[in-house]
């Protein structure tokens, strides 16, 4: 049972895309408007499947994310809240 939002990222730094996994909150410091680095963010764990989602490797979460971006079926964009 996962207790602790996890987020999925993508980040884009010198034109390379990237994924990354975020427990809890998204570094405050991606949430900025200025920054353009985070490209997608989503929470697995509120997705249908998240626990088992939460326990498959980046390179699997990254291919799916490709996957649904060039199928145009991308959960929606959720960055969390921001912590003051």
């Amino acid at each position: 049972m996962i207790t602790e939002p996890v987020y999925f990222a993508v980040i884009r730094r010198n034109g390379q895309e990237s994924p990354q996994l975020f427990f809890d909150i998204v570094p405050p410091v991606l949430l900025k408007k200025e920054n353009r680095e985070l490209v997608y963010c989503t929470r697995l764990d509120t997705l249908p499947g998240g626990s088992h989602l939460v326990t498959e490797p980046l390179s699997v979460l990254f291919q799916m994310y490709h996957a649904m971006l060039k199928a145009g079926k991308l959960p929606p964009d959720q960055r969390g809240a921001k912590r003051t």
